[in-house]
């Protein structure tokens, strides 16, 4: 349990500081296109959400199946929502319901 907890902890970290440092307005991206450093932090975040979840469907921590599949649930959130906000950054069509509707519940 206790070194799940410190997973589970470093993957929070992990999307606050991809999400903090990888910022178009950071001062060590603000000469490059905005859209393209969102577009390159939504796939960074994207490809460390699926490394946690691929982690998670591997090693599942938990004795009750019912607990690992919450938590199976809970990483493909992650997954899903990285997803989606890429797909805003890169604006493809349709993406004004997505940004509306979807991120901002």
């Amino acid at each position: 349990w206790g070194s799940y907890e410190s997973v589970f902890l470093l993957a929070k970290l992990t999307t606050l500081l991809i999400t903090a440092i990888i910022d178009p307005q950071n001062c060590l991206f603000r000469t490059l296109a905005s859209k393209w450093v969102a577009v390159a932090r939504q796939i960074i975040l994207l490809l460390a959400m699926l490394v946690y979840f691929v982690l998670q469907g591997v090693f599942a921590p938990f004795l009750n199946p019912v607990n690992n599949a919450s938590e199976w649930i809970s990483r493909l959130n992650y997954v899903l929502t990285s997803a989606v906000a890429l797909g805003v950054a890169l604006d493809i069509p349709g993406s004004n319901i997505l940004d509306g509707v979807v991120l901002d519940v």
